[in-house]
């Protein structure tokens, strides 16, 4: 029988604030800042545009192995380990990349970020999901969602300090050195709240068969559809506003604003996925991005703009905390991380085949517009498949 360390409520949440820094780094700072950062390297280092698309395939890729890998690592080396190692060489593969200029070593770079980024991710919510065990129900989406929400905070910060450094000479490694300082800072602490949980019991056993995470199966396609709806949505999103002639500083503006919507998200969702069924909390995440994305192109007021960048941006990381909910009513704890692992490997899929879908429409008579409304069919393909899900 498996028993998490005892902590309160509250100690719950400091400790799931604390890990929360891990996807703050493996998603805000490791994947999603590059764009940031793109236009400046592209200028500085001669890119074409394929090799500056080229980088964030070869993240995805990197992102996806280390899905695979995450749950194998964590059960040989142990969880709390694994984060622990991992969020020394995320920081590592971050301030590398700063003093990096050999296009294949900045490739090399880039598919490191996101390997470690993901496992770093996985194994972090594995731990997130054992606190929770000890917490009353009617906390764990809180708890759980805290964690998820660290991504609203690294895109939040980000999106303040990049277009600060930019400005200056030598711009974009000092770009990266920036990030790998608060990556760095903030990672030391989500590793030292790591050893106030101890290892789960069992995380190192494979004695669990894997024809049950088939019963999660509706959950894994819907967060798959997801990550094909939201990353064409956010890969267009820029380039969309900018073609419709929205100044820079309005760009930022809805950027940041999205980020720290992201982290609202927490605190907008969690009753809800307290009381709801899974099935229905998910179908209600779902539909309510579809809802942002579509208010998003419906009208370049600014009043539109923000509101449908709030809908979708409170709802980016409430889905994994909706396959998390699921994975703890359906499987033992022990597989918690292995579930996460696969949930990740569905979305880096979709995640990859998103984008090259919205760029076929970008290039029809559909444009960036089109592109944008890839995005937004993708996510409402989630709310359908995400329906069938049943405890």
């Amino acid at each position: 029988m498996e028993k998490a360390v005892p902590l309160s409520d509250r100690q719950s949440i400091l400790v799931a604030i604390a890990l929360s820094m891990a996807p703050a780094t493996a998603l805000g700072y490791g994947r999603f800042a590059y764009s940031l950062l793109l236009p400046e390297m592209r200028s500085a280092l001669h890119w074409s545009y394929l090799q500056a698309g080229t980088m964030n395939t070869v993240n995805a890729a990197g992102y996806l192995l280390g899905a695979f890998l995450a749950s194998r690592i964590s059960r040989r080396l142990g969880v709390g380990r694994t984060f622990r190692l991992t969020a020394l060489l995320m920081t590592a593969t971050l301030a590398m990349t700063a003093s990096a200029t050999d296009y294949y070593q900045l490739l090399l770079l880039r598919s490191l970020a996101g390997l470690f980024g993901s496992i770093l991710f996985v194994v972090g919510s594995g731990l997130v999901q054992f606190i929770a065990l000890n917490v009353s129900t009617s906390q764990v989406p809180a708890v759980l969602g805290t964690y998820f929400a660290g991504a609203g905070v690294g895109t939040a910060l980000s999106g303040i300090a990049i277009p600060l450094v930019v400005r200056l000479p030598a711009s974009w490694p000092a770009g990266w050195l920036v990030l790998a300082g608060i990556s760095g800072g903030s990672l030391a602490v989500a590793a030292v709240a790591s050893r106030r949980i101890g290892e789960p019991i069992g995380s190192s056993s494979s004695n669990f068969h894997g024809r049950q995470y088939l019963k999660l199966l509706p959950t894994f396609v819907a967060y798959g559809l997801f990550g094909l709806g939201y990353m064409t949505f956010l890969t267009y999103q820029v380039a969309y506003m900018k073609h419709v002639g929205l100044p820079e500083g309005r760009v930022i503006l809805i950027y940041v604003a999205m980020g720290v919507s992201v982290t609202l998200g927490v605190f907008v969702w969690h009753r809800p996925l307290g009381r709801l069924r899974p099935h229905l909390a998910a179908v209600s995440v779902y539909a309510t991005a579809a809802a942002g994305g579509v208010a998003f192109l419906a009208s370049v007021a600014l009043g539109v703009e923000v509101l449908g960048s709030f809908l979708f941006g409170i709802c980016l990381m409430t889905t994994s905390t909706v396959v998390s909910l699921f994975s703890r009513q359906l499987l033992p704890s022990a597989m918690q991380t292995g579930a996460m692992g696969i949930a990740t490997v569905f979305i880096g899929a979709g995640q990859a085949i998103g984008p090259l879908l919205g760029g076929i429409a970008s290039s029809s008579t559909l444009g960036l517009r089109g592109a944008v409304g890839v995005g937004v069919l993708g996510i409402v393909a989630a709310a359908i498949v995400g329906s069938l899900q049943r405890g």
